[in-house]
């Protein structure tokens, strides 16, 4: 935290000299919930993730930095293509120099990586179902804590958005 305001860092980085190299992409996907498989899926490649959105569009520009040594961007296409409903992302996936945002006519060529990549993709997609279901505990009890923290005229809000969020759901 920078002592003469209340800013807070959180853009972190890594000294250059020992920030391991990497390629840069991005894409656009339809919803969040899209882009969190492809982040799970890639996660141990990830070195940087910005997501953009545009409200009131549930839209999600995305650019993330993988490792050089992760797959490339046939292989990534492949993998995109196995996710259920993420053909935005793989119509629109391109390194960060050439994105342009808008969805390719067809798919590009994609490569089916080694069986070994599969499992490095597959382990933490196997394991994204019980990190949600705590992700969502989390959220309830964050929201439990909050509503306790309101007066009783606001526990009675007539605002669905605000019942819903203080109600867990």
């Amino acid at each position: 935290m920078n002592k003469d305001s209340n800013h807070h860092d959180l853009n972190t980085e890594v000294a250059p000299s020992t920030r391991p190299k990497g390629v840069s992409y991005k894409f656009r996907a339809e919803c969040e919930s899209d882009s969190f498989l492809v982040r799970v899926a890639f996660a141990n490649w990830v070195l940087g993730w910005h997501e953009r959105r545009d409200f009131p569009y549930p839209d999600v520009e995305v650019e993330m930095e993988l490792l050089e040594s992760a797959p490339k961007i046939e292989e990534l296409s492949w993998f995109i293509q196995q996710l259920v409903d993420c053909h935005v992302i793989e119509e629109t996936l391109e390194l960060s120099q050439h994105y342009t945002g808008e969805r390719r006519d067809r798919s590009r060529q994609s490569v089916r990586p080694l069986d070994e990549i599969i499992s490095t993709v597959q382990n933490p997609l196997s394991r994204a179902p019980e990190a949600l279901k705590n992700r969502g505990i989390r959220a309830q009890v964050a929201a439990t804590a909050l509503r306790k923290m309101l007066p009783p005229s606001a526990k009675g809000s007539k605002d669905v958005a605000v019942r819903n969020i203080l109600s867990g759901a």
